[in-house]
């Protein structure tokens, strides 16, 4: 068994094992370290595989050794530190981290810090772990306390520095899930960091749950669709070591693209936001799979149901019944394929477009309104091809990478070399600066501004807190009132919807020729976002009748020469282009025009 193929095993009994067959992956993982005894994540997964079967004292024994191999991953810490406290007790897993450091000092804080994880999580003090052990949460860290229910949102923390280190004020909700712990945890060494380099007395807000909470106030997050939310470093990006594994494994099993297989693929979990069964159907990563099945070149699977698993049961049958499943594939397959595919779910897809950036082929990705911290380094056309629609662009996109091999390969290198050139060391830089970013947003608004003979465009100012969505509805209104009078821009947010339920008030507003502007509801817990108004303002209108590009600072909606001068604001033009410019604000763009046959106007 060469490495190549105990890596593809390893990969397969990974799949087993999360599957429930852990006595065929124990075997399988048992030959593969037999051949590759110091290959860390070989030993490591045995251990889990142990572990699922209820053979502890092997599964501590492959985690122990695990650690001796790679004592900084603190993936290995962790799950060795948590069966150590279920088996053993929290006393002797003290004393057995004690023997590790004395074989590993130079390892330091991470291994308290994976203790300290599992005793919050099985519901100990903060202060009392603060108390007892060494440093759990940064060198620099002097307080941490649970808030009051009401004083901070669901799945944040309040982290407030001064002259001595940094306080940690953490919401009820995050000591109760794994997960989030395990994401605080994540962040400490850029905490501690910041606290080195940066002494102050400052404060800002963090959402380390999936999405940022509602409200305006400056916080730091992981993924975000707001000018609030100042975006930094994933959990899954910091506590991977930026992605290590996936790196190496690409490295070692590297493809050359022309060798790779002449397709578009994709392969993910079904996420996203659906009120009721039918709404599953309409979730872009279902129609990418149904498209798959009419498109040549593209291969797209669904390989687990997520949350509507539980939620809706007969759900799997469904949609295997119209052959939208497919088995779980080893992350390593996307190296395969010239073409790959990215679509967002609940947030966006974290670790896989990352993957998708390192493999080196060229990425299609559906925009949505969700970013990530380095997405402003992306360049559309050179990093990757962006696509507004599935069904209308995802085909043509595919057969013009194919037919463009060169620009296609162009494209993967350099989203490859910019994926490589972001470490957990780099990108402090980015964190430090949505720090510093937030301190500086207090009282400031938007602008807006337009010189005579140019463009309206957006700038700071803070003596304003006119909101950028709201001034670009604005400009909307005036020109919809210097061609048709009569018209005008019917505005929908979220205080709108508690008001009941306004898709049929917002057909009406269509049909009448109205442009309708809707502000803050992608994301939300909204229903007619996305059952109601979606489907009335984008599934039935022709893709050729509006089109939105950028150029620079500016973004222009390009519209047929009949709508020269928008006569026909009721038309689905019109209507596509109401919906479409209300993403402006999303993606930074400076300048609004709109152009037909070459020429342009703006209010």
């Amino acid at each position: 068994m060469d490495f190549t193929e105990a890596n593809n095993r390893a990969e397969l009994a990974l799949s087993w094992l999360a599957d429930g067959h852990a006595s065929e992956a124990l075997v399988a993982l048992d030959e593969i370290v037999t051949a590759f005894p110091d290959v860390d994540r070989f030993v490591f997964r045995r251990g889990s595989a142990a572990e699922s079967l209820g053979q502890w004292e092997a599964a501590l024994k492959d985690f122990r050794r695990a650690i001796d191999l790679h004592p900084q991953f603190g993936v290995f810490h962790h799950s060795y530190i948590r069966l150590l406290i279920s088996q053993r007790g929290f006393q002797s897993a003290l004393a057995t981290y004690h023997d590790l450091r004395q074989s590993h000092p130079f390892v330091g804080q991470d291994i308290y810090t994976h203790l300290a994880l599992e005793t919050l999580i099985a519901g100990c003090d903060p202060a009392l772990v603060l108390q007892y052990l060494e440093n759990p949460f940064g060198e620099h860290c002097t307080a941490i306390k649970v808030s009051d229910a009401e004083e901070l949102a669901d799945g944040t923390l309040r982290i407030v520095y001064g002259s001595q280190g940094f306080d940690l004020l953490v919401c009820p909700s995050v000591l109760q899930r794994r997960i989030l712990v395990t994401r605080l945890f994540a962040m400490v060494p850029y905490f501690d960091r910041l606290a080195k380099e940066q002494p102050g007395k400052e404060s800002v807000l963090i959402a380390i749950d999936d999405l940022p909470p509602e409200g305006d106030e400056p916080v730091l997050c992981f993924s975000g669709f707001k000018d609030n939310h100042l975006l930094i470093p994933d959990a899954l990006f910091l506590e991977s070591d930026g992605y290590r594994h996936l790196r190496e494994s690409i490295e070692n099993q590297w493809v050359p693209w022309a060798e790779r297989t002449k397709q578009a693929y994709w392969r993910g979990a079904l996420t996203g936001v659906a009120w009721d069964e039918q709404g599953v159907f309409e979730l872009p990563r279902v129609k990418l799979a149904k498209l798959a099945q009419s498109t040549p070149n593209l291969d797209a699977r669904i390989t687990d149901l997520q949350q509507f698993s539980w939620i809706w049961p007969e759900l799997a049958t469904k949609l295997e019944s119209q052959g939208l499943l497919g088995p779980r594939e080893p992350e390593i397959t996307n190296i395969q394929n010239q073409i790959l595919i990215d679509v967002d779910g609940n947030s966006n897809a974290w670790s896989g477009f990352f993957l998708k950036l390192l493999c080196g082929s060229p990425t299609i990705k559906l925009m949505s309104q969700f970013r990530q911290w380095y997405y402003k380094r992306l360049t559309k056309g050179v990093h990757f091809l962006p696509i507004s629609d599935l069904e209308s662009s995802l085909p043509n996109s595919i057969n013009w990478l194919l037919a463009h091999p060169a620009q296609a390969e162009a494209m993967g290198k350099a989203a490859r070399e910019l994926a490589l050139s972001m470490t957990v060391e780099t990108e402090f830089s980015a964190f430090q600066e949505a720090f510093n970013q937030a301190q500086n947003m207090t009282g400031q608004g938007i602008a807006l501004e337009t010189p005579n003979g140019s463009f309206p465009a957006a700038k700071a100012d803070p003596t304003c807190t006119k909101d950028l969505g709201d001034a670009l509805a604005d400009i909307l209104a005036d020109a919809v009132a210097k061609i048709r009078p009569e018209s005008g821009v019917k505005r929908y947010s979220r205080e709108t919807a508690e008001e009941g339920d306004i898709a049929h008030q917002i057909a009406h507003d269509l049909e009448q020729g109205h442009l309708v502007w809707v502000k803050d509801v992608w994301g939300s817990n909204w229903p007619a976002a996305s059952a109601g108004i979606f489907a009335l303002c984008i599934h039935n209108i022709p893709v050729e009748a509006a089109t939105l590009c950028s150029h620079g600072s500016d973004l222009v909606l390009c519209l047929p020469p009949d709508h020269s001068e928008l006569s026909d604001i009721g038309s689905k033009a019109a209507q596509n282009a109401g919906l479409l410019v209300s993403h402006i604000a999303l993606f930074g763009w400076n300048t609004l025009r709109v152009s037909t046959s070459g020429s342009s106007f703006a209010t």
